[in-house]
């Protein structure tokens, strides 16, 4: 019987006392929305103000995301992780992306991403990963052993811990123990051999819940030190990244259920709704339709990703996404202006709950923000277990690191 697992993005709500307090100054000196919660690291200073004859105008500015491709000794791929830098160095994100992810390459058709790569070396792989994600990545960074090892050493040792040991399947039949169970103490020159290790049995999938633990130890070593200044767009330049302020770590969604097609397909709403958590000002939609900035009221993670699917399934794209308090009663569609008020009626009704208003500062490139409120709660709540519940079954955590 096949097993079947998922990884499950998980919006934990957490604040740092230097986000929560740069969220207070923004919210004092811009009329703008502060979100707080779990994703306090998106939206503490996502706008500023700039002169308009018809209404305050926010921006959510740019977000800085580089592509790290690991390669092993034979040139091909062995991992890809995105790394984004929110502004005002207030943290960020580590995104493991699959290279079982099945995408569309462009001149070749669905694909592991890892075939992208193979194909195309770092430009086909990051033209590919943009399209899927609808992202825009600002560079490429590719590392065989040896380059990781050097990006690394000057914030070893990572420390971790371990409740099953990682295992390494020889070329000769026998199998290694590379770490035991227990505290960690790894130095750069082990990290290579750490992310790589699998035994026979093993898919990408069974392997990516440890490699993410690894990349949350390493997070929290660049953060504990002085961060090593690189040229810009290098891998140390990235890596020193990790340590301007919390970095959450994750993985993108897949589900291996086997359906006959090549790679792993992926949750698309899970990925959109990662996206918009964790590089607000690097979304860039290929779509015309309308564009949504999501507030999550009500501490469920399940909540905002049920609004992200009815968002998809309009043909809309999510821009940004974030957590607030305290938990709204009625869920809010805040109009841009006054030629979205009629589209903001029409999401009453098709959403069966919530009420509308004009937005007193717009934000560019949003045409609605959603609020959502205990209503919707109860709506998603009501839906059958094959859109929300069962759709969602964790097997790892997002965590700071």
């Amino acid at each position: 019987m096949t097993r079947t697992r998922r990884i499950r993005l998980d919006t934990k709500r957490r604040v740092t006392g230097a986000v929560f307090a740069l969220a207070l100054v923004v919210a004092v000196l811009i009329p703008f929305a502060v979100w707080r919660g779990a994703r306090a690291i998106i939206k503490s200073n996502e706008g500023q103000t700039v002169t308009s004859t018809d209404q305050p105008t926010a921006e959510i500015p740019a977000t800085p995301v580089g592509l790290i491709i690991r390669t092993g000794p034979d040139g091909h791929a062995r991992g890809m992780v995105l790394i984004s830098a929110l502004p005002n160095k207030v943290g960020g994100y580590v995104i493991q992306v699959p290279l079982d992810t099945r995408v569309d390459i462009v001149d070749h058709g669905a694909d592991r991403l890892a075939i992208a790569f193979d194909l195309g070396g770092a430009a086909l792989a990051k033209q590919t990963l943009e399209a899927f994600l609808q992202v825009a990545i600002e560079s490429v960074v590719v590392l065989d052993p040896s380059a990781l090892i050097t990006a690394l050493q000057p914030y070893q040792p990572f420390r971790f811990t371990l409740s099953e040991p990682i295992l390494n399947h020889r070329a000769d039949g026998r199998t290694d123990t590379v770490l035991p169970v227990g505290d960690v103490v790894l130095d750069a020159l082990d990290v290579p051999r750490v992310l790589d290790a699998r035994l026979d049995r093993q898919t990408e999938l069974d392997v990516l819940p440890r490699q993410e633990i690894l990349w949350r130890a390493i997070a929290s070593a660049v953060k504990s030190k002085t961060p090593v200044a690189g040229s810009p767009d290098t891998a140390a330049a990235w890596i020193a990244t990790l340590g301007n302020g919390d970095h959450e770590v994750s993985t993108l969604a897949l589900d291996n259920t086997p359906d006959g097609q090549p790679g792993v397909k992926a949750d698309i709403a899970r990925a959109r709704l990662l996206a918009a958590q964790a590089m607000p000002g690097a979304v860039s939609p290929l779509t015309d339709g309308k564009r949504y900035r999501i507030i999550n009221t009500t501490t469920d993670p399940l909540v905002a990703l049920a609004a992200v699917r009815r968002v998809l399934a309009s043909g809309g794209s999510v821009i940004a996404e974030g957590d607030a308090s305290p938990i709204a009663a009625t869920t809010v569609f805040e109009y841009a202006d006054d030629s979205q008020a009629q589209f903001a009626a029409d999401l009453v009704k098709s959403y069966t709950v919530g009420t509308t208003r004009r937005a007193a500062q717009k934000i560019e490139g949003i045409d609605v923000t959603m609020t959502l409120g205990k209503d919707f709660a109860s709506v998603v709540a009501a839906e059958t277990p094959s859109s929300t519940t069962q759709a969602l079954v964790p097997t790892t955590s997002t965590t700071k690191g």
